[in-house]
C-alpha cells in the first residue's frame, strides 16, 4: 500500500491508504497484509472473509467508536507533505480505511 498512516486514539486504530490492486479483493489483501502488522487477528479476519469483507466496505457509514472498512476506487493516490509543502502522488487504483479496537 502507498502513503499508508496509522493513527491510534480512544481505544481504536485507524488505518488508511492507496492500493494500487485493480481489484477490491486485492485491495482489501493488501489492506490486509497491513493490519497484519498491527494485529494478526484482525487481518485473519479479513483474509478468512473476503466477499463479506467486500459487501462490508461498499455500504458502511462513519460512526465514531464503530469497527468499519471503507474501500473508494481513485484514480490517484495523494498526500499533503508538510516537508516539502507540497502535494504528493503516487499510483493508487483504491483508497482504504479501517477502524478496529486496540487490544
Amino acid at each position: 500500500m502507498t502513503f499508508v498512516q496509522i493513527e491510534k486514539r480512544n481505544g481504536m486504530i485507524n488505518l488508511d491508504g492507496y492500493s494500487r490492486n485493480k481489484t477490491l479483493t486485492g485491495a482489501l489483501n493488501d489492506l490486509a497484509r497491513e493490519v497484519a502488522k498491527i494485529d494478526e487477528g484482525e487481518a485473519n479476519a479479513i483474509l478468512n472473509n473476503l466477499d463479506e469483507t467486500a459487501e462490508m466496505a461498499s455500504g458502511m457509514m462513519n460512526i465514531p467508536g464503530a469497527y468499519y472498512i471503507e474501500a473508494e476506487e481513485v484514480h490517484c493516490a495523494s498526500r499533503y507533505s508538510e516537508k516539502k509543502d507540497e502535494i504528493e502522488y503516487a499510483e493508487g487504483n483504491w483508497y482504504l480505511y479501517i477502524r478496529f479496537a486496540c487490544e
